[in-house]
């Protein structure tokens, strides 16, 4: 078990808040650390059309 101590430098150093911690540490003692890497996102993709080929930008292409 961490000391008090560690878990403040654990939060501070990561950036994080206690609950997403606690997230990324019950992910892990579950599935190791596949349980705690990138996953996608849940729900519909966002639309983007092509725009590998412009050269030129208007406001209409950018907004729609």
């Amino acid at each position: 078990m961490l000391c008090r101590g560690s878990i403040e430098l654990t939060l501070a150093h990561a950036g994080v808040s206690i609950r997403c911690l606690q997230l990324w540490a019950r992910r892990f003692n579950q599935s190791g650390i596949d349980g705690i890497t990138y996953r996608s996102k849940s729900g519909r993709p966002r639309l983007m059309e092509s725009v590998a080929d412009r050269y030129h930008w208007t406001a209409d292409s950018l907004c729609g």
